[in-house]
């Protein structure tokens, strides 16, 4: 749309290769044939006539961009939502009650274990561990198990399984704990993944996130806003956990740069609305740190935080603001995924879920380059994004900008006085012929020639809003809640 006609809003109409305009030049136009041709006795409006003999006597558009898509009307299910069917290491042969998959068990046994369990030893706590007698009690009440020895059957598939960890031994008691519970810094670790991998990585992402659409759906008010501690307990949550786990395999070295920037800019966004629902939402400066920093993500076989995906690979190893060192330093294996030519356009494509963000929009490998033009041009073009204060006469004026460049100057152009020349390649229509009259350059002046100028137009960030946006009954962020394991003096004394 933005190619064809320098503008967002819809409709816009087009008659042949010709564009029309929106609602309101349709109807005019229509309305001035009525008046040329004039309206003929037996009810045929004079535009209908002309339309026959000026546009649908034609041939079809020949631009590409105009041509009917060709899914249109279609009932096929799209390619992206078939997922592969799962293979023999997803079940589990259960003693009496016959075969579970992975997702069932765990689901069972976390439910019956839903009460945290906490255990001190030698100055450290351990969160979320169970005995083998509670287990084996479990077990005979969940799965109608009478003999001890299917339990100890139970107990070795499950260790070989990776769906439960021996932690520790007190005494004579041995004490485990659920892998769902063994790294809760890391969200996509519900299980340890063993199944098939569909080849698609981008369209794992897209079935990820539509499943988790249908679950925020369900626990929308009718202003829209998602109450997320129903979200947490709906039916579908823990699959939704389960499946964020095929990720583990997912191979980001073997992706082009393309590909790569698209679903991790995908898979980020993703994780994030996770991450609100799972580890709720940081209240402060401090909180956002650790939030940022400590909540992983699974990737590869590779860990990740939020500040990774995007100051690590994306904008190609750089500092994250007001880090002090890069996120990969030079003997780390994840440097070779950062990528060569990083592109500042991510920024407008990435949401951290406050209510400053630009609005979240799925990125696809044939289309990456125009929709990430698309995005950036739409966030510009809002006020909270780029907003223009041109003085009554003359040269000169203020930009008030989001603080997105700020926090990313290194991206835009790397200083505040360059920065209103940078912007003007993300702006169209009026703005952008305003800003270039308070430069004082042609709209469609070059690069070098930015560069040999000197701005006369003062910059201003506007101050970034981190609530929460369309969310309610948010968590608060706590940092302690992502260890399994901690030092206690109440350990150490005990």
């Amino acid at each position: 749309m933005l190619a064809l006609q320098d503008g967002f809003t819809v409709p816009q109409i087009f008659f042949n290769d010709k564009h029309i305009g929106g609602a309101t030049e349709t109807i005019a136009l229509l309305e001035q044939w009525d008046k040329e041709e004039g309206n003929d006795f037996d009810g045929t409006y004079g535009s209908f006539k002309r339309y026959q003999r000026e546009v649908a006597a034609f041939p079809e558009p020949t631009d590409p961009r105009l041509a009917t898509p060709s899914t249109a009307g279609s009932q096929d299910i799209p390619a992206w939502m078939r997922k592969p069917p799962r293979g023999d290491d997803d079940l589990c042969e259960i003693p009496v009650r016959g075969l579970l998959s992975v997702l069932e068990v765990t689901t069972i046994l976390e439910t019956a274990l839903s009460d945290e369990m906490k255990l001190k030893k030698k100055g450290c706590v351990y969160r979320n561990v169970v005995s083998k007698n509670t287990l084996y009690k479990v077990f005979q009440n969940q799965f109608r198990i009478g003999f001890v020895r299917h339990c100890v059957d139970i107990m070795v598939l499950l260790q070989a399984r990776s769906i439960l960890h021996h932690m520790l031994d007190v005494k004579d008691e041995k004490y485990f704990r659920l892998q769902c519970n063994h790294t809760p810094n890391i969200l996509n670790s519900f299980r340890v993944w063993t199944d098939r991998v569909d080849p698609d990585a981008l369209a794992i992402v897209r079935r990820l996130t539509a499943l988790l659409n249908d679950i925020t759906s369900r626990h929308a008010s009718s202003s829209g806003e998602t109450n997320l501690k129903q979200a947490k307990k709906d039916v579908d949550y823990n699959k939704l956990l389960e499946e964020t786990c095929e990720l583990q395999k997912v191979e980001l070295g073997a992706m082009d740069a393309t590909i790569r920037t698209a679903f991790v800019i995908n898979t980020y966004n993703l994780f994030i609305r996770i991450a609100q629902i799972h580890v709720g939402v940081g209240n402060n400066d401090y909180q956002r740190l650790y939030y940022f920093q400590e909540v992983l993500m699974d990737i590869g076989g590779q860990l990740f935080s939020f500040h990774d995906l995007e100051s690590g690979i994306l904008r190609g190893n750089r500092h994250a603001p007001y880090a002090f060192h890069k996120p990969f330093p030079k003997e780390d294996p994840r440097r070779e995924l950062a990528l060569e030519n990083p592109d500042c356009r991510i920024h407008f494509g990435l949401n951290c879920g406050a209510a400053s963000c630009p609005p979240v929009k799925e990125f696809t490998a044939d289309g990456l380059d125009e929709e990430l033009r698309i995005v950036a041009f739409a966030f510009c073009g809002q006020d909270n994004g780029v907003d223009i204060h041109p003085k009554t006469n003359g040269k000169g004026g203020e930009v008030r900008v989001t603080t997105i460049m700020n926090w990313y100057m290194q991206d835009f152009g790397g200083s505040k006085a360059s920065l209103p020349f940078f912007i003007m390649k993300f702006l169209n229509g009026e703005k952008k012929t305003t800003l270039a009259r308070m430069l004082g350059v042609d709209k469609n002046i070059t690069e070098s020639e930015m560069k040999k100028r000197t701005s006369p137009v003062k910059v201003k960030f506007v101050k970034y809003d981190w609530s929460p946006h369309g969310v309610r009954d948010v968590k608060t962020f706590v940092r302690g809640d992502l260890r399994s394991k901690y030092t206690s003096v109440t350990a150490i004394l005990s």
